[in-house]
Protein backbone atom coordinates (compact mmCIF):
# COMPACT_ATOMS: atom_id res chain seq x y z
CA UNK A 1 0.00 0.00 0.00
CA UNK A 2 2.94 2.40 0.60
CA UNK A 3 4.57 1.77 -2.54
CA UNK A 4 1.11 2.55 -4.27
CA UNK A 5 0.64 5.95 -2.49
CA UNK A 6 4.67 6.70 -2.98
CA UNK A 7 3.58 6.12 -6.97
CA UNK A 8 0.51 7.87 -6.83
CA UNK A 9 2.73 10.99 -5.39
CA UNK A 10 5.01 10.86 -7.72
CA UNK A 11 2.21 10.77 -10.51
CA UNK A 12 0.79 14.24 -8.55
CA UNK A 13 3.97 15.71 -8.63
CA UNK A 14 4.74 15.23 -12.96
CA UNK A 15 0.76 16.54 -13.27
CA UNK A 16 1.57 19.21 -11.19
CA UNK A 17 5.42 19.86 -13.21
CA UNK A 18 3.26 20.89 -16.30
CA UNK A 19 0.35 22.46 -14.19
CA UNK A 20 1.42 25.89 -15.33
CA UNK A 21 0.35 23.58 -17.59
CA UNK A 22 -3.51 22.78 -16.93
CA UNK A 23 -4.20 24.34 -20.58
CA UNK A 24 -0.76 22.32 -21.68
CA UNK A 25 -3.01 19.23 -20.77
CA UNK A 26 -5.80 20.00 -22.26
CA UNK A 27 -4.13 20.51 -25.53
CA UNK A 28 -2.00 18.15 -25.37
CA UNK A 29 -4.82 15.57 -24.43
CA UNK A 30 -7.03 16.98 -27.68
CA UNK A 31 -3.95 16.96 -29.78
CA UNK A 32 -3.20 13.03 -28.86
CA UNK A 33 -6.85 12.16 -29.32
CA UNK A 34 -6.40 9.70 -26.27
CA UNK A 35 -6.17 10.59 -22.75
CA UNK A 36 -5.41 6.96 -22.04
CA UNK A 37 -1.75 7.72 -23.44
CA UNK A 38 -1.30 10.54 -20.40
CA UNK A 39 -2.49 8.04 -17.69
CA UNK A 40 -0.27 4.83 -18.97
CA UNK A 41 2.49 7.01 -18.78
CA UNK A 42 2.29 8.17 -15.53
CA UNK A 43 1.27 4.88 -14.34
CA UNK A 44 4.19 3.39 -15.29
CA UNK A 45 7.14 5.81 -16.65
CA UNK A 46 7.67 7.34 -12.57
CA UNK A 47 11.62 7.31 -12.33
CA UNK A 48 14.54 7.61 -14.93
CA UNK A 49 13.31 9.82 -17.21
CA UNK A 50 14.56 9.69 -20.87
CA UNK A 51 16.72 12.96 -21.53
CA UNK A 52 15.33 15.44 -23.75
CA UNK A 53 17.93 18.24 -24.82
CA UNK A 54 16.61 21.66 -23.61
CA UNK A 55 18.25 23.22 -26.58
CA UNK A 56 15.76 21.28 -28.52
CA UNK A 57 12.63 22.01 -26.83
CA UNK A 58 13.65 25.55 -26.91
CA UNK A 59 14.50 25.96 -30.85
CA UNK A 60 11.43 23.37 -31.36
CA UNK A 61 9.58 26.62 -30.35
CA UNK A 62 11.31 29.10 -32.82
CA UNK A 63 10.91 29.05 -36.16
CA UNK A 64 14.15 30.11 -38.10
CA UNK A 65 14.38 33.87 -38.93
CA UNK A 66 14.77 34.07 -42.25
CA UNK A 67 11.70 32.41 -42.59
CA UNK A 68 9.78 34.90 -45.22
CA UNK A 69 5.85 35.43 -45.83
CA UNK A 70 5.25 31.90 -47.49
CA UNK A 71 5.61 29.72 -44.35
CA UNK A 72 2.75 31.96 -42.14
CA UNK A 73 1.74 29.73 -39.11
CA UNK A 74 -2.16 28.18 -39.41
CA UNK A 75 -4.11 28.59 -36.17
CA UNK A 76 -3.26 24.86 -35.15
CA UNK A 77 0.88 25.70 -35.62
CA UNK A 78 0.38 28.75 -33.35
CA UNK A 79 -1.60 26.63 -30.89
CA UNK A 80 1.26 24.27 -30.57
CA UNK A 81 3.83 26.67 -30.15
CA UNK A 82 1.81 27.40 -26.88
CA UNK A 83 3.14 24.32 -25.09
CA UNK A 84 5.70 24.70 -22.16
CA UNK A 85 8.85 23.50 -22.31
CA UNK A 86 7.58 20.48 -19.76
CA UNK A 87 4.44 19.31 -22.07
CA UNK A 88 6.76 19.21 -24.48
CA UNK A 89 9.32 16.82 -22.84
CA UNK A 90 6.20 14.83 -21.53
CA UNK A 91 5.07 14.30 -24.75
CA UNK A 92 8.63 12.92 -26.36
CA UNK A 93 8.79 10.82 -22.98
CA UNK A 94 4.95 9.31 -23.51
CA UNK A 95 5.94 8.52 -27.22
CA UNK A 96 9.37 6.68 -26.27
CA UNK A 97 7.31 4.29 -23.73
CA UNK A 98 3.87 4.17 -25.17
CA UNK A 99 2.82 0.09 -26.30
CA UNK A 100 2.54 -0.26 -29.54
CA UNK A 101 -1.54 -0.67 -29.80
CA UNK A 102 -1.26 2.92 -28.30
CA UNK A 103 1.09 4.41 -30.56
CA UNK A 104 -1.00 3.67 -33.36
CA UNK A 105 -3.93 5.38 -31.95
CA UNK A 106 -1.90 8.54 -31.32
CA UNK A 107 -0.63 8.56 -34.69
CA UNK A 108 -3.37 8.59 -36.27
CA UNK A 109 -3.77 12.46 -34.49
CA UNK A 110 -3.89 14.97 -37.54
CA UNK A 111 -1.20 17.47 -35.35
CA UNK A 112 0.84 16.05 -32.82
CA UNK A 113 4.57 16.55 -31.31
CA UNK A 114 6.60 13.36 -32.09
CA UNK A 115 10.00 11.94 -31.84
CA UNK A 116 10.81 10.20 -34.86
CA UNK A 117 14.03 8.20 -35.39
CA UNK A 118 15.67 10.59 -37.00
CA UNK A 119 14.79 14.10 -35.55
CA UNK A 120 12.42 15.92 -33.53
CA UNK A 121 8.58 16.80 -35.46
CA UNK A 122 6.07 19.32 -33.87
CA UNK A 123 3.75 19.83 -36.96
CA UNK A 124 1.05 17.83 -38.61
CA UNK A 125 0.82 14.28 -39.12
CA UNK A 126 -1.66 11.76 -41.48
CA UNK A 127 -1.62 7.95 -40.83
CA UNK A 128 2.21 8.12 -38.58
CA UNK A 129 3.76 10.30 -41.49
CA UNK A 130 4.94 13.96 -42.05
CA UNK A 131 2.12 15.75 -43.75
CA UNK A 132 1.55 19.49 -44.37
CA UNK A 133 3.10 22.17 -41.88
CA UNK A 134 6.06 20.77 -39.48
CA UNK A 135 9.17 22.13 -37.94
CA UNK A 136 11.76 18.84 -37.46
CA UNK A 137 15.21 19.35 -35.67
CA UNK A 138 17.63 16.34 -36.55
CA UNK A 139 20.27 15.21 -33.49
CA UNK A 140 22.96 16.93 -35.13
CA UNK A 141 21.24 20.57 -34.68
CA UNK A 142 20.06 20.47 -38.34
CA UNK A 143 16.71 21.90 -38.31
CA UNK A 144 13.78 21.88 -41.58
CA UNK A 145 10.24 24.48 -41.43
CA UNK A 146 8.06 24.28 -44.20
CA UNK A 147 5.58 21.89 -45.85
CA UNK A 148 5.82 18.05 -46.04
CA UNK A 149 4.50 15.21 -48.27
CA UNK A 150 4.47 11.35 -47.27
CA UNK A 151 7.18 12.06 -44.37
CA UNK A 152 9.50 13.94 -47.14
CA UNK A 153 9.83 17.88 -47.42
CA UNK A 154 7.91 18.64 -50.28
CA UNK A 155 6.76 22.47 -51.13
CA UNK A 156 7.65 25.49 -49.31
CA UNK A 157 10.56 25.16 -46.73
CA UNK A 158 14.08 26.09 -45.03
CA UNK A 159 16.32 23.99 -44.03
CA UNK A 160 19.20 25.15 -41.45
CA UNK A 161 22.41 23.63 -40.55
CA UNK A 162 24.07 24.32 -37.19
CA UNK A 163 27.10 26.19 -38.54
CA UNK A 164 24.73 28.95 -40.69
CA UNK A 165 24.27 27.10 -43.89
CA UNK A 166 20.95 27.24 -45.37
CA UNK A 167 18.20 26.76 -48.04
CA UNK A 168 15.20 28.35 -48.43
CA UNK A 169 12.75 27.45 -51.40
CA UNK A 170 11.12 24.70 -52.94
CA UNK A 171 11.40 20.98 -51.71
CA UNK A 172 9.97 17.76 -53.79
CA UNK A 173 10.71 14.32 -52.52
CA UNK A 174 13.27 15.22 -49.69
CA UNK A 175 15.62 17.60 -52.31
CA UNK A 176 16.02 20.70 -53.50
CA UNK A 177 13.00 21.07 -56.71
CA UNK A 178 12.26 24.69 -58.01
CA UNK A 179 13.27 28.17 -56.89
CA UNK A 180 15.42 28.69 -53.91
CA UNK A 181 18.22 30.38 -51.91
CA UNK A 182 21.20 28.45 -50.63
CA UNK A 183 23.51 30.22 -48.75
CA UNK A 184 27.06 29.24 -46.80
CA UNK A 185 27.66 31.10 -43.44
CA UNK A 186 31.43 29.81 -43.83
CA UNK A 187 32.52 31.27 -46.52
CA UNK A 188 29.54 33.45 -48.21
CA UNK A 189 28.63 31.23 -51.25
CA UNK A 190 25.09 32.01 -52.61
CA UNK A 191 23.38 30.40 -55.03
CA UNK A 192 19.53 31.80 -56.12
CA UNK A 193 17.95 30.05 -58.96
CA UNK A 194 16.37 26.64 -59.92
CA UNK A 195 17.15 23.13 -58.43
CA UNK A 196 16.29 19.21 -59.71
CA UNK A 197 16.49 16.96 -57.46
CA UNK A 198 18.86 18.74 -55.03
CA UNK A 199 21.00 20.03 -57.65
CA UNK A 200 21.61 23.41 -59.20
CA UNK A 201 19.60 22.95 -62.65
CA UNK A 202 18.05 25.93 -64.74
CA UNK A 203 18.95 29.48 -64.92
CA UNK A 204 19.94 30.96 -61.54
CA UNK A 205 23.39 33.53 -60.07
CA UNK A 206 25.68 31.81 -58.21
CA UNK A 207 28.19 33.54 -55.71
CA UNK A 208 31.28 32.03 -54.85
CA UNK A 209 33.69 32.85 -51.70
CA UNK A 210 36.01 34.66 -53.30
CA UNK A 211 33.64 37.21 -54.70
CA UNK A 212 33.05 36.26 -58.28
CA UNK A 213 29.78 35.87 -60.00
CA UNK A 214 27.96 33.85 -62.37
CA UNK A 215 24.89 34.44 -63.71
CA UNK A 216 23.50 31.60 -66.62
CA UNK A 217 22.31 28.25 -66.95
CA UNK A 218 22.94 25.49 -65.00
CA UNK A 219 22.54 21.19 -65.71
CA UNK A 220 22.89 18.68 -63.20
CA UNK A 221 24.62 21.31 -60.79
CA UNK A 222 27.06 22.62 -63.89
CA UNK A 223 27.65 25.89 -65.56
CA UNK A 224 25.86 25.04 -69.26
CA UNK A 225 25.38 26.57 -72.15
CA UNK A 226 25.30 30.99 -71.97
CA UNK A 227 26.04 32.65 -69.40
CA UNK A 228 27.96 36.17 -68.00
CA UNK A 229 31.52 35.82 -65.11
CA UNK A 230 32.39 38.45 -63.13
CA UNK A 231 35.18 38.41 -61.63
CA UNK A 232 36.15 40.55 -58.35
CA UNK A 233 39.04 42.45 -60.07
CA UNK A 234 36.34 43.74 -62.19
CA UNK A 235 37.01 41.46 -65.36
CA UNK A 236 33.96 40.19 -67.38
CA UNK A 237 33.31 37.12 -69.45
CA UNK A 238 29.82 36.51 -71.79
CA UNK A 239 29.68 33.63 -73.74
CA UNK A 240 29.38 29.91 -73.95
CA UNK A 241 29.95 27.70 -70.70
CA UNK A 242 30.36 23.61 -70.39
CA UNK A 243 30.54 21.03 -67.93
CA UNK A 244 31.62 24.24 -65.38
CA UNK A 245 33.86 25.31 -67.88
CA UNK A 246 34.76 28.39 -69.99
CA UNK A 247 33.58 27.02 -73.48
CA UNK A 248 32.91 27.36 -76.62
CA UNK A 249 32.17 31.32 -78.14
CA UNK A 250 32.61 34.12 -76.17
CA UNK A 251 34.12 37.45 -75.06
CA UNK A 252 36.52 38.42 -72.00
CA UNK A 253 37.25 42.06 -71.29
CA UNK A 254 40.21 42.44 -68.62
CA UNK A 255 39.47 45.36 -65.97
CA UNK A 256 42.77 46.79 -67.58
CA UNK A 257 40.80 47.45 -71.20
CA UNK A 258 41.98 43.88 -72.83
CA UNK A 259 39.28 42.02 -75.10
CA UNK A 260 39.61 38.64 -76.40
CA UNK A 261 36.46 37.38 -78.78
CA UNK A 262 36.74 34.14 -79.68
CA UNK A 263 36.34 30.23 -78.83
CA UNK A 264 37.46 28.93 -75.68
CA UNK A 265 37.86 25.09 -74.50
CA UNK A 266 38.32 24.47 -70.93
CA UNK A 267 38.99 28.25 -69.50
CA UNK A 268 41.41 28.73 -71.77
CA UNK A 269 41.37 31.10 -75.51
CA UNK A 270 41.10 27.66 -78.12
CA UNK A 271 40.74 28.21 -81.33
CA UNK A 272 39.97 31.30 -83.60
CA UNK A 273 39.75 34.41 -82.32
CA UNK A 274 40.71 38.52 -81.67
CA UNK A 275 42.58 39.89 -78.90
CA UNK A 276 42.79 43.32 -78.30
CA UNK A 277 45.37 45.45 -76.07
CA UNK A 278 44.22 49.00 -74.79
CA UNK A 279 47.29 50.81 -76.55
CA UNK A 280 45.44 50.16 -79.81
CA UNK A 281 47.34 46.43 -80.60
CA UNK A 282 45.61 43.29 -81.70
CA UNK A 283 46.32 39.90 -82.79
CA UNK A 284 43.82 38.00 -85.13
CA UNK A 285 44.12 34.35 -85.83
CA UNK A 286 44.31 30.95 -84.02
CA UNK A 287 44.90 30.06 -80.34
CA UNK A 288 45.82 26.88 -78.13
CA UNK A 289 45.47 26.26 -74.96
CA UNK A 290 45.71 30.49 -74.32
CA UNK A 291 48.36 30.81 -76.51
CA UNK A 292 48.98 31.96 -80.22
CA UNK A 293 49.52 28.77 -82.56
CA UNK A 294 48.59 28.95 -86.46
CA UNK A 295 48.76 31.19 -88.91
CA UNK A 296 47.56 35.09 -87.55
CA UNK A 297 48.01 38.40 -87.55
CA UNK A 298 49.34 40.60 -85.23
CA UNK A 299 49.29 44.92 -85.57
CA UNK A 300 51.58 47.10 -83.78
CA UNK A 301 50.26 49.91 -81.89
CA UNK A 302 52.26 52.22 -84.64
CA UNK A 303 49.94 50.64 -87.60
CA UNK A 304 52.94 48.31 -88.16
CA UNK A 305 51.62 44.63 -88.84
CA UNK A 306 52.89 41.31 -89.36
CA UNK A 307 51.19 38.14 -91.39
CA UNK A 308 52.38 34.38 -90.49
CA UNK A 309 53.05 31.28 -88.39
CA UNK A 310 53.18 31.09 -84.69
CA UNK A 311 53.99 28.22 -82.40
CA UNK A 312 53.92 28.27 -78.35
CA UNK A 313 52.75 32.03 -78.35
CA UNK A 314 55.95 33.35 -81.23
CA UNK A 315 56.08 33.58 -84.37
CA UNK A 316 58.08 31.49 -86.40
CA UNK A 317 59.19 30.36 -89.92
CA UNK A 318 58.72 32.38 -93.18
CA UNK A 319 56.23 35.37 -93.06
CA UNK A 320 55.36 39.09 -93.88
CA UNK A 321 55.88 42.47 -92.42
CA UNK A 322 53.64 45.56 -94.12
CA UNK A 323 54.75 49.25 -92.78
CA UNK A 324 52.02 51.91 -92.71
CA UNK A 325 51.87 52.62 -95.73
CA UNK A 326 50.94 49.07 -96.81
CA UNK A 327 54.60 48.15 -98.24
CA UNK A 328 55.45 44.23 -97.69
CA UNK A 329 58.41 42.79 -97.11
CA UNK A 330 59.11 38.91 -97.00
CA UNK A 331 61.21 37.72 -93.47
CA UNK A 332 62.53 34.66 -91.60
CA UNK A 333 61.19 35.04 -87.97
CA UNK A 334 63.03 32.69 -84.77
CA UNK A 335 61.25 32.54 -81.58
CA UNK A 336 59.47 35.54 -82.20
CA UNK A 337 62.43 37.84 -83.87
CA UNK A 338 62.76 38.13 -86.89
CA UNK A 339 66.36 37.10 -88.20
CA UNK A 340 66.76 38.18 -91.77
CA UNK A 341 64.92 39.61 -94.75
CA UNK A 342 64.16 37.34 -97.88
CA UNK A 343 63.64 39.49 -100.47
Amino acid sequence: MGNNCCVADNRENRKNEIEEGSHDIKLLKELSHNSSAIDFFFENKVEDEIPFPEKIIEETNQTPELVDDHFEEPTKVREMNKISAPCAKLLAEIFSVLPDDLKEKVDKSPFIYKCFEQGTYKGEIINGRREGLGHCIWPNGSSYYGYWENDQQSGRGMFVEPSGNYYKGEWKHGLYNGFGLLFSKIDSYKYLGHFKNGVKHGNGEETSSTGSVFTGTFVNGLKEGKGNYVWPNGDHYEGGFKDDNIEGWGKHTSSGGKIYEGEFKNNLMHGEGLFKWSDGRSYRGYYRNDLKEGRGEYVFKDGTKVIGTWKKGAQEGEGEFYDQFGKKRRGIWQNGNRTKWID
